[in-house]
């Protein structure tokens, strides 16, 4: 799971770096953070090499920055390999509301057990305050290479003549 060792706010954007793993690893999150509605973090770059058949598991947070209860009527990620779930393990099922100034904290597990190279997944929420308003949408990208749970080695081959 991802800990945010420092973030820095640059205007509308703030930066998040997270460490992870045996080894420490960097992850460059970006996340407006004058949106009425958002999905934090908007992009990520994972660092990490990703073994085929390994999960990763990304913190996310929804959050409600306006005065009033928003419905969320959908939630999904662009590929069947990902899931969208609450912190306590539970799916999302929409429509839910989201009170005013409230957030929710979500995971998305990517499954890389049939996926090798790199990926690209996108996550999307859409919202609304009233029926008769415009919808919000909110997303974020994440990208992953996916290396082989396996080496192939010599990397080169020379075959002789063969003998008559």
């Amino acid at each position: 799971m991802s800990k945010i060792h420092r973030s820095v706010t640059l205007g509308a954007t703030t930066l998040f770096v997270l460490g992870g793993g045996l080894g420490f690893a960097v992850r460059i999150l970006l996340a407006p953070n004058n949106a009425p509605v958002s999905l934090e973090p908007t992009a990520i770059r994972w660092l990490e090499e990703v073994v085929a058949g390994e999960d990763v598991t990304i913190n996310f947070e929804l959050r409600n920055r306006t005065g009033k209860k928003i419905s969320v009527v959908r939630a999904a990620a662009s590929c069947g390999c990902s899931q969208i779930v609450t912190k306590n393990n539970l799916p999302i099922v929409t429509p839910f509301q989201l009170g005013p100034n409230e957030s929710l904290p979500l995971q998305v597990t990517i499954d890389t057990s049939d996926r090798i190279g790199p990926i690209v997944v996108q996550v999307a929420m859409e919202s609304q305050a009233a029926p008769e308003e415009e919808p919000i949408r909110v997303g974020s990208r994440i990208e992953l290479n996916i290396l082989p749970p396996w080496i192939a080695e010599p990397s080169e081959l020379h075959l002789r003549d063969a003998e008559a």
